[in-house]
């Protein structure tokens, strides 16, 4: 039986028709060690995750209430299958979410999704990278463990956009390739909001918008790149961009 763990959107554990919820879980700290543990896919010291756990500032008697908050996490893991004491492990100072294979977290499922789009782009299987890029984007959309914040979020959020944003180059690379210029475009367009400075974003857009006969949106892109480059880094556009820019203007 295969267990879900979503740390995007509402948060739930998922085993068949077991559904624990966001508030069946011990409390918000809960939420945030099990969610820590299961990002870093490492071993983690006390000290470490109790600044996760109490955001920086653990309060005295935190080594007792931590191992506290791991035993009723394993009594959680416990509700969906995951009996085996050593799936959340103890050891060398700290703690492990040692998850079996078939544990999805979609964190890391967004990414498996990516590398096999990747994969089959490389070897000349569009075909197979567009559903995978798709469902890559799809998942990396959602919101990372919404309402909370602190910089190791900061830092899974920015992977998780850049997940985003490969997974909708590739599709706008297939739809391109196929013709729908229409989705094509949508794609492009949602890569450059999400990274504006990505030049590969714009070069993709401008290269759609003149094979869908828009030259005039096509320049008014690379119009918004030059601008954004030059204001914010003082920069003038890749080779590739201009080579893009000229295809528009018919050289």
């Amino acid at each position: 039986m295969r267990v879900h763990l979503r740390l995007l959107g509402l948060m739930t554990i998922r085993a068949g028709t077991v559904l624990v919820r966001g508030s069946e879980f011990p409390g918000r700290q809960g939420r945030l060690a099990l969610a820590y543990l299961a990002i870093q896919r490492r071993p983690v010291t006390r000290d470490e995750l109790a600044g996760v756990v109490w955001c920086g500032a653990p309060p005295d008697g935190w080594e007792r209430n931590l191992a506290a908050l791991v035993s009723k996490l394993r009594a959680l893991l416990v509700r969906v299958g995951l009996t085996d004491p050593d799936v959340l492990a103890t050891g060398q100072g700290g703690y492990e979410l040692r998850l079996p294979r078939w544990v999805e977290v979609d964190v890391h499922a967004a990414a498996g999704h990516l590398e096999h789009a990747e994969v089959a782009m490389r070897a000349g299987r569009p075909d197979e990278a567009l559903p995978a890029a798709e469902t890559a984007a799809n998942l990396a959309r959602q919101p990372l463990l919404p309402g909370e914040e602190a910089l190791w979020l900061d830092h899974a959020r920015a992977v998780l956009r850049l997940t985003l944003v490969h997974a909708l180059e590739i599709s706008t690379d297939v739809l391109h390739a196929r013709g729908d210029l229409h989705n094509a475009l949508r794609r492009a367009e949602e890569a450059v909001l999400l990274e504006p400075f990505r030049e590969s974003g714009h070069v993709r857009l401008m290269r759609v918008h003149l094979d869908a006969g828009n030259r005039a949106e096509g320049l008014r892109a690379y119009e918004r790149c030059r601008r954004l480059l030059a204001g914010e880094l003082g920069v003038d556009p890749s080779a590739e961009t201009q080579a893009a820019y000229h295809l528009l203007l018919g050289g």
